[in-house]
């Protein structure tokens, strides 16, 4: 490699370094962090956690720029933005380079999750006769499937699901049934013209799609059994969670399920120090959080550290350890 080639190359990653994050002469940090798409749920709550950390410290401003779930982990690795919005499975699977990611991302560092609990939940129309998945295995069910669109959070969790069993898409449809990749609007119509019995989602309940859906079809809401929760838990970084008796009409139990929760992320190239303000603001003001989205009614500051699926960054460490809430 030549010395010009060298140089070249330094002179774009500081580029990229700065248009990510710039400090003025007075001192004030801009950085930019990734959200969801613009406009949805993701991206308005960014944008007032931006806000928060602004009027608490006039001289950090977060510019949020939209982003997506499966994107923005590479996106803060690379140094493109510095900060942004992911779920513990993504982060833990860009730093370590699984699937869905082709290589390790070890740029990547966390601020703080447990944002806004979000479970999966797998629903099945009671005229199907199945009341747990293993029993959908077992029987080789020719289940019509109607799955989130491909590429999607909902979609890939899902994989994960079937996978532990060692079933593909192509085993469903070699047993008889079907698999359709669409929208939630269309998952609810397949279900209720009855072109389809089963449907996976993840989303905070009640969900107003299923609760439609139990309207006109009676359903199951389907427990995950002690080894496909460990598993999810374990090697996913998802997190425990129940779906309360009541939540759907016909559920009459609890149903034990995972979940996942939305993570803060950070590059580890972020200075530490804006990022033990930026950390602090956020875990000293719960109640202003919780009031970003009825998701986020039980954010615990204490636990935030906790099951972010990827490494903390040094400057939220040092909070963490002030408030004793890491050893």
């Amino acid at each position: 490699m030549t010395r010009a080639f060298k140089s070249a190359i330094l002179v774009w990653a500081l580029g990229t370094l700065i248009i990510c994050f710039t400090v003025s002469s007075a001192g004030a940090v801009s950085l930019k962090a990734a959200a969801g798409g613009s406009g949805g749920g993701w991206y308005q709550a960014f944008s007032q956690i931006a806000q928060l950390v602004k009027e608490n410290d006039a001289s950090i401003d977060i510019k949020v720029v939209p982003g997506g779930g499966l994107a923005n982990p590479p996106r803060v690795n690379s140094g493109e933005v510095l900060m942004g919005f992911a779920f513990p499975p993504f982060v833990n699977a860009a730093s370590k380079g699984k699937k869905p990611y082709e290589k390790a991302h070890p740029n990547i560092r966390t601020i703080a999750g447990g944002f806004g609990l979000n479970p999966l939940q797998f629903i099945i129309t009671q005229d199907t006769g199945i009341t747990s998945i293993d029993q959908l295995v077992q029987k080789k069910f020719p289940l019509k499937f109607a799955a989130d669109r491909v590429g999607t959070t909902d979609e890939w969790s899902c994989k994960q699901v079937f996978e532990f069993y060692n079933v593909s898409y192509d085993d469903i449809k070699k047993w008889g049934g079907k698999v359709m990749h669409l929208g939630y609007g269309d998952i609810e119509t397949q279900i209720k013209d009855r072109n389809a019995d089963a449907t996976f989602i993840m989303i905070a309940p009640p969900a107003s799609i299923i609760t439609s859906v139990a309207i006109s079809r009676p359903i199951h809401v389907l427990e995950f059994s002690d080894s496909l929760r460990d598993h999810l838990v374990n090697d996913w970084s998802f997190s425990p969670a129940t779906i309360k008796a009541g939540t759907y009409k016909g559920q009459d139990s609890d149903v034990q399920t995972v979940a996942l929760f939305t993570v803060i992320m950070a590059s580890k190239d972020a200075p530490a120090d804006v990022v033990y303000k930026i950390t602090k603001i956020i875990l000293e003001n719960p109640e202003r959080v919780r009031k970003i989205s009825p998701a986020f009614k039980d954010f615990d500051p204490s636990k935030a550290g906790i099951g972010t699926g990827g490494e903390l960054h040094p400057g939220a460490m040092k909070f963490y350890k002030e408030k004793g809430w890491i050893k």
